[in-house]
């Protein structure tokens, strides 16, 4: 049981980092062409 709780934390931690990562990365690239508009007008 207890082995079972370990591993889906783990599993759920690392969904939640990538969840992290990928909406940092997605921030970005909006930033980033927010910044590109910018420059063009």
């Amino acid at each position: 049981m207890f082995g079972s709780v370990a591993v889906a934390t783990s599993l759920f931690l690392s969904q939640a980092k990538v969840a992290a990562e990928n909406r940092t990365k997605t921030y970005h690239i909006n930033k980033g062409a927010e910044n590109e508009s910018n420059r063009g007008s």
